[in-house]
């Protein structure tokens, strides 16, 4: 690296090869990075998804400075990967701003170095993170750019993740017959992918739920969790159990519906899921309501919403429209 102040070449390059690591176990069975590996020097070795985790919280600023740092020097190749190495660690913790900032920088290094692969993972980062804010028109533009790049590239497990990604995105704009559509062409991808079909089953039990068609939504849940279950990826496992528990609210099954999200709770507390932990917090809050215990209904809701909030999460506003509620039926 070559500005003052910059760290030298290994320490960058440990950095990259420490994020790589940590970043395998925060995506088991995810797509492999390979354009990292001309930087694979030494790097830290974890034995766990919390030491993996815990490294991430203390050196994500350095990280994103290092990226900073490189692209201001004409560092392209290192301001592109770092932002894709932390795409897992940002759709985990919410940190939508530096998610966004360090994705646009790193979109801005992958295309002044004509690198390809970073460009097209990155735009889906960013298309993610546009869903994640409801902002459903740049996440679909966002999404459509990288499928385009990702059939010019002829990555098919890639464009299997992109379709699935513009079909979240779909969903929430209402555009379920699309989403639909381009859940099976993701299926089709992932036929020998066990990891990307298990997400995809995820992201249409979420999409059937939405509009109330909970048989559908509970029977895509239960196989994504059973695929979960068999790879180890607690993140989808938690997915699939609030799922699972949304349709079976649904399906008027409540005292079922209590038991999966509370070990939808325990899975994602424990892998300091806060954004997941409040999401199921919020339907849990539901049953109570439907049982007519309004006192944990609301103190679900409550730290549902300070968790929300504390993220800037846009869902904060219909956890407190459901406190609002309960409040006026309660008399103040």
């Amino acid at each position: 690296m070559g500005s003052p102040g910059t760290t030298t070449r290994e320490h960058v390059y440990y950095y990259i090869a420490s994020a790589d690591n940590a970043n395998k176990f925060l995506t088991p069975g995810g797509v492999s990075r390979d354009n990292a590996e001309p930087f694979l020097a030494q790097g830290r070795e974890f034995s766990s998804y919390q030491a993996a985790l815990d490294w991430l919280d203390q050196e994500c600023s350095t990280l994103i400075d290092i990226a900073r740092d490189a692209n201001e020097v004409g560092e392209y190749q290192v301001a592109a990967i770092i932002p894709n190495l932390l795409w897992s660690y940002f759709n985990l913790t919410k940190r939508w701003t530096d998610w966004l900032d360090c994705t646009s920088s790193g979109l801005a290094a992958a295309r002044s170095s004509g690198d390809r692969n970073s460009e097209t993972y990155l735009l889906m980062s960013q298309g993610v993170a546009f869903t994640n804010l409801r902002q459903t028109e740049q996440a679909i533009a966002s999404l459509r750019e990288s499928i385009r790049l990702l059939h010019q590239i002829d990555d098919e497990i890639g464009l299997g993740y992109a379709l699935q990604n513009l079909a979240n995105a779909q969903a929430q704009a209402g555009l379920l017959p699309e989403a639909l559509m381009n859940f099976q062409e993701a299926l089709k991808l992932f036929n020998s992918h066990e990891r990307g079909k298990a997400i995809v089953l995820i992201s249409m039990s979420m999409a059937f739920n939405s509009v109330g068609r909970y048989a559908e939504a509970k029977a895509s849940a239960e196989e994504a969790y059973a695929i979960a279950r068999s790879q180890g990826n607690q993140q989808a496992e938690a997915s699939s159990l609030h799922s699972i528990g949304v349709a079976s609210a649904g399906l008027t099954h409540t005292s079922d519906a209590a038991s999966f999200y509370r070990e939808a709770l325990r899975i994602r507390r424990l892998i300091n899921d806060k954004h997941g932990v409040a999401v199921t917090l919020h339907e849990l809050g539901k049953i109570h309501k439907e049982f007519d215990n309004s006192t944990e209904a609301r103190a679900c809701w409550e730290k549902s919403l300070q968790i929300l909030s504390e993220l800037g999460s846009p869902k904060s506003a219909e956890v407190a429209a459901s406190i609002d509620a309960l409040t006026s039926i309660q008399g103040g």
